[in-house]
């Protein structure tokens, strides 16, 4: 007979997290998610890097099953661990969150390079050129 292996039970985790946003300044959870296309371009002073606190839901093999609240207190994010159903089935880590208090992003801790245009377009160039061949390339002007 096979074992059967349970998923955690999340149906408590809705009242915790009305409770947390009743009791707490501090909470940005699932239910705050903008789409990150809705600031582009838009006015962001009233937006700041935190450091908060996530606490997560792994599945049975312990891999990252969904994002439950940020929580700017990692005592509060452990107290919510806790508080949940199947308590090991869940998790907190740090990240990095663009916010305004209402809604955030988290952050990549490893920067990216946003001045690479240049760089793309002779890697474009060098690559037309040789598809064309030297011939061609110069007397379309582009060698």
């Amino acid at each position: 007979m096979e074992a059967k292996i349970e998923e955690p039970e999340t149906r408590n985790s809705e009242a915790i997290i009305d409770k947390l946003k009743r009791e707490a300044d501090d909470f940005i959870g699932p239910k705050d998610v903008v789409e990150i296309e809705a600031i582009v371009g838009g006015d962001l002073s009233d937006f700041k890097v935190m450091e908060l606190h996530e606490v997560y839901r792994t599945n049975s093999d312990g891999e990252e099953a969904e994002s439950c609240v940020f929580l700017k207190d990692k005592k509060i994010a452990m107290g919510f661990v806790r508080a949940q159903e199947n308590p090991g089935y869940y998790n907190e880590r740090s990240k990095f969150v663009l916010t305004n208090g209402t809604i955030g992003f988290v952050i990549l801790k490893k920067p990216v390079e946003v001045n690479g245009h240049e760089k793309a377009m002779q890697v474009i160039k060098e690559a037309v050129i040789e598809k064309l061949g030297p011939e061609i390339s110069t007397l379309l002007g582009i060698s």
